[in-house]
C-alpha cells in the first residue's frame, strides 16, 4: 500500500485496524483513513521476522508502502506486547541529535536534566515487552543505529521495527526489502483474477465498487496500468485518483509523462503528493557520486549486470573500481533493485518511475546523448560478436543473452535510429539470427526496413544488409519480396568485392528460387555459390550450398543426390557445431524417410531434431519439425494426432509470423488429407490451443515411446573399448563436449567416435545409438 497515513497519530487511541477492534493496551496508534489491500503474504513474512530477530528494517524504494505495511503489522501485534506498541515518526526531523528526543516524547518519558537520555530510556525499557516502531529513518540512518544499539543491548524484551529507504546500519538489524504489489504477468488479469496491484486501483479509484464490476475489457487496461507502474502501491493510489476524472484507456496513454500526471495523494505527508516528491526525497539524500551514477543508469531499458554498469557508466569522475561499492550503496537505498536473488545475468534494474526521474535528471545536465551512445555502442558490440559466432556451438547461449537483453538492444536500435544510420544498419543486421532463431520475424523486418531507408549508398554494409532482409522476408513467406532483396545483395555484394556476401545471398537466392518452384534456375545459382565458397574456405558456405542442392534435388524427386548432398550438409554442420541447422537437416532426412515409409528411420531423425529444437528454444523451425512428424502420424495409420501435431505446427507459424513455402505446404495439406477425412474439426482446435512447449513435449513422449522401433536390437561385436564407453555416456543423456569432458578426448575426437559407431551400426541418429546402447546393458544406474 502506499505510504499515505494519518500523521495525527494521538496517544491513548483506542481505534485501530481493523476498526471494530478495540484496544486495551496503552499505544498511539490509530486508526487508518483507507483500507489495507493484500500483502498478506508478506505480513506473514514479516512476522516471522520480528519473532526471530530484535529489529527488523523495512526497506524499499518511496511509495512502496513501508509505513503502510508496518503500521497494520503493528496493530496485528499489538497483543503479543505487554507494554504496547509506539510509532515513532522521523519523517519531519531533521537533527539527528533530536532522535532519542523524539522517541521519549512518544513514549512520555521525561528527560532528567544532566542524564543522558538515552540511559534514562533504557531504564525505563529495560523490563518492558514492547514494540517500537521507527517510521522513515532514511535521513537519520547513523543516530537511528546509534540508539538501536544502545537500546537493544540493554532491553532484551524491546523489539524494534523501523521503515526505510536504506538499511541503518544497526547491529542486530534484520533487513527486509518490500517488493512492489502483484501485478498480472503480460499486463493483463490472470487466470486466477485480478492481482493486488488492480484491485487496490479500483478500490481507490471506485471505492464500494467490487472487481467483478468493473468488466473484462476495463480490468485488461487497469493490469496493464499497474504493471507499467510496477506495481508501486503509491503510484497506483495517485493514478487510481486520476481514474475518476478520465477513462482509464486515456489514462494509460498519459503514463508517459507519468511523474507530472501522478499527483495529489489524498491526506499524504508532503513528500507523498506526487511521485516526483518521494523520487526527489531519495535523490537528494545521495552523494554526488551516487547521484551520477543513478542518473547514468537510467539508459538502461529492462535489466542490466555490473559489468554492463561499469562499461557504459564509468567515467567522467567514477572509476570503473569505484561503480560496484556505488551500486551497493543505490541497492542499499532501494534506488536500484534487484530483479532475481542469485541472477547470474542482468541482476538488477531501476523501476521505471524511478527511471524517468533520473532520466530527466540527466537530460538537465546535458549527458543524456552521451551515455545514450555509450549505451548503444556495448549492446552493437554484444550484437556483432553473437552474429560471429553463429556457426559454433555456442551460438545458441549467445541467442539466450540476447533474448535476456532483447529491452536493451531494442533501446540501442532506437537510439541509432536517430543518430547513426550507418551503426543502426550495422546493429539491425547483426540481428538476423536472432530474431530468426526466436520468433521476432516482423518486429526484424521492420528494424531492417528502417535501417535500410536510411542507408541507400551501394556499400557492404548495404549488401549484408539486403542479405538479411531477403532471409527474414523468405522466412514470412513474402517470396517475391525475398528474391528482389538477395538478388540486389549479390549485385551489391559483387560490385564491392564482398565474396563471402556475394555467396551467401546467391545460395539463399537459390534456396527461394526453390521454394518458389524453380529448382533448375535454382541449381545454377546455388553452384555459383558453392564454388565461391569453396574458393574461399568458407565451410558454413559450402555446407549451406549442400543442404539447397539436397532442396533443389529432393523437389524434383531426385531422392538419391537429395539424400546424399544432405548427409554431407549434416556432416559438415555437425562438425561446425551448428545444431540449428542439424536439427533441420535431420528433419528434411525424416521427411524422405517418410516417403519412402522408413519409419523407423524417421522417427530416429525426428525425435533427435525435436530435441536439439526444444534445446535451442526455437521458434520456427520446429513448426516444420512438427509438421513432418504430422505427416509420420499420417502415414502410420494415427489421424487424430497428425491434425493435432499439424494444427500446433500452424498456430506456432502465426505467432512467428512466419509461413511455409506453398509446395511444402501442399505436401503438408495431400498427406493429411485422409487423416481430416476421418477427424472431427475438434482435433484441429485441441491443436491450435496447445502452446509450443506443450506442443514439443507431447510430441517428443510421442516419439519416445516408439524408441525400440527406432533402434533395433542387435548386438554388435564390432564396436572398440572407447567407442564402447562414449555409446554408454550417449545412453546417459550426455552432449558431446560433456562426453569429451569425461573422458578427456577433444570434442572432434568424439564427434568422430559417434559417426563410426553410426557407419558401423547402420544408425542414423545419436537416439539409435543411446537406444541401442540401453538395450546392451552399458548404461547402468
Amino acid at each position: 500500500m502506499g505510504n499515505t497515513h494519518n500523521s495525527g497519530i494521538q496517544e491513548g487511541a483506542t481505534d485501530v485496524l481493523p476498526a471494530s477492534r478495540r484496544l486495551t493496551k496503552r499505544t498511539n496508534l490509530s486508526e487508518q483513513v483507507t483500507s489495507f489491500l493484500g500483502r498478506q503474504a508478506e505480513l506473514r513474512q514479516l512476522e516471522s521476522e520480528i519473532a526471530k530477530h530484535q529489529m527488523v528494517t523495512i526497506t524499499g524504494p518511496g511509495g512502496m508502502g513501508k509505513t503502510r505495511i508496518a503500521l497494520r503489522l503493528a496493530a496485528d501485534l499489538l497483543d503479543n506486547y505487554a507494554d504496547g506498541v509506539w510509532v515513532i515518526e522521523l519523517d519531519a526531523l531533521a537533527d539527528p541529535a533530536l532522535v532519542p528526543h523524539e522517541v521519549a516524547n512518544r513514549l512520555g518519558i521525561r528527560e532528567v536534566p544532566g542524564d543522558d537520555l538515552v540511559e534514562t530510556l533504557t531504564e525505563h525499557l529495560e523490563s518492558s515487552s514492547c514494540l517500537l516502531v521507527l517510521d522513515n529513518c532514511e535521513h537519520l540512518v547513523e543516530a537511528c543505529a546509534e540508539l538501536s544499539n544502545r537500546l537493544l543491548a540493554g532491553c532484551r524484551s524491546l523489539k524494534i521495527l523501523a521503515t526505510s529507504r536504506q538499511p541503518t546500519g544497526a547491529l542486530k538489524e534484520r533487513v527486509w526489502r518490500l517488493p512492489p504489489m502483484s501485478v498480472a504477468a503480460g499486463g493483463a488479469p490472470d487466470q486466477e483474477g485480478l492481482s493486488e496491484a488492480a484491485r487496490l486501483f479500483i478500490d481507490r479509484a471506485w471505492p464500494g465498487l467490487t472487481p467483478e464490476a468493473v468488466g473484462p475489457e476495463r480490468s485488461s487496461t487497469i493490469a496493464q496500468i499497474c504493471r507499467r507502474l510496477d506495481g508501486i502501491p503509491l503510484a497506483i493510489e495517485l493514478a487510481a485518483a486520476r481514474a475518476r476524472v478520465m477513462e482509464v484507456g486515456e489514462l494509460g496513454t498519459r503514463l508517459d509523462d507519468r511523474l507530472r500526471l501522478l499527483t495529489g495523494g489524498p491526506g499524504a505527508v508532503p513528500r507523498h503528493q506526487t511521485m516526483r516528491a518521494a523520487v526527489d526525497w531519495s535523490y537528494q539524500l545521495l552523494d554526488s557520486k551516487e547521484r551520477s551514477l543513478f542518473r547514468r543508469l537510467s539508459v538502461f531499458a529492462g535489466g542490466f549486470s555490473l559489468h554492463e554498469a561499469e562499461e557504459i557508466c564509468s567515467g567522467d569522475g567514477l572509476a570503473v573500481e569505484e561503480v560496484m561499492d556505488l551500486l551497493v550503496r543505490l541497492l542499499d537505498k532501494s534506488l536500484v533493485m534487484p530483479i532475481e536473488i542469485g541472477a547470474q545475468e542482468n541482476p538488477m534494474r531501476v523501476l521505471a518511475t524511478l527511471q524517468q526521474y533520473a532520466q530527466e535528471q540527466l537530460n538537465e545536465r546535458g549527458e543524456i546523448t552521451k551515455y545514450s551512445h555509450r549505451h548503444a555502442d556495448y549492446f552493437l558490440r554484444l550484437a556483432e560478436r553473437v552474429r560471429d559466432l553463429q556457426n559454433s556451438p555456442d551460438y545458441s547461449h549467445r541467442l539466450d543473452l540476447i533474448e535476456r537483453e532483447h529491452d536493451n538492444v531494442r533501446a540501442a536500435l532506437a537510439f541509432f535510429q536517430t543518430v547513426s544510420a550507418e551503426l543502426n544498419l550495422r546493429m539491425a543486421t547483426s540481428l538476423i539470427g536472432f530474431w530468426d532463431a526466436r520468433g521476432y520475424l516482423t518486429e526484424g523486418a521492420d528494424w531492417l526496413d528502417k535501417a535500410l531507408t536510411t542507408w541507400p549508398e551501394e556499400t557492404a554494409f548495404r549488401a549484408d544488409a539486403l542479405g538479411a532482409a531477403g532471409w527474414l522476408a523468405h522466412r514470412r513467406g513474402q517470396f517475391e519480396q525475398a528474391a528482389a532483396y538477395l538478388a540486389e545483395s549479390v549485385r551489391i555484394a559483387a560490385a564491392v568485392g564482398d565474396r563471402v556476401v556475394q555467396a551467401r545471398s546467391l545460395r539463399n537466392l537459390a534456396l527461394v528460387t526453390v521454394l518458389m518452384g524453380n529448382s533448375r534456375e535454382a541449381a545454377g545459382l546455388v553452384k555459383e555459390a558453392f564454388s565461391i565458397a569453396e574458393q574461399l574456405g568458407d565451410r558454413p558456405g559450402t555446407a549451406g550450398a549442400l543442404l539447397v542442392m539436397a532442396l533443389a534435388n529432393y523437389l524434383e524427386g531426385d531422392f538419391e543426390p537429395a539424400i546424399a548432398y544432405a548427409k554431407q550438409s549434416l556432416e559438415l554442420h555437425r562438425e561446425l557445431g551448428d545444431e540449428k541447422v542439424v536439427a533441420f537437416l535431420l528433419a528434411c532426412l525424416a521427411t524422405v524417410a517418410v516417403e519412402r515409409q522408413d519409419t523407423v528411420t524417421a522417427r530416429a531423425h525426428l525425435l533427435e531434431s525435436l530435441e536439439i529444437t526444444q534445446r535451442l528454444h526455437e521458434k520456427v523451425d520446429v513448426a516444420f519439425v512438427l509438421e513432418t512428424c504430422a505427416r509420420l502420424a499420417a502415414a502410420t495409420g494415427e489421424p487424430a494426432r497428425a491434425v493435432r501435431l499439424a494444427a500446433a505446427a500452424a498456430s506456432i507459424r502465426r505467432a512467428a509470423g512466419a509461413s511455409s513455402a506453398p509446395l511444402w505446404e501442399a505436401m503438408v495439406e495431400m498427406a493429411l488429407a485422409p487423416a481430416r477425412a476421418r477427424v472431427s474439426e475438434e482435433g484441429s482446435t485441441i491443436g491450435a490451443e496447445l502452446s509450443l512447449e506443450e506442443a514439443v513435449n507431447e510430441t517428443l513422449e510421442w516419439l519416445v515411446s516408439h524408441r525400440r522401433d527406432a533402434a533395433p536390437i542387435r548386438p554388435s561385436p564390432v564396436l572398440t573399448p572407447r567407442e564402447l564407453e562414449v555409446a554408454a555416456l550417449v545412453g546417459r543423456g550426455l552432449r558431446n563436449r560433456d562426453i569429451a569432458t569425461r573422458l578427456f578426448l577433444s570434442v572432434r575426437t568424439v564427434d568422430a567416435h559417434i559417426e563410426h559407431m553410426r557407419d558401423k551400426l547402420d544408425f542414423h541418429s545419436r537416439a539409435q545409438i543411446a537406444a541401442w546402447a540401453v538395450s546392451q546393458g552399458l548404461v547402468r544406474d
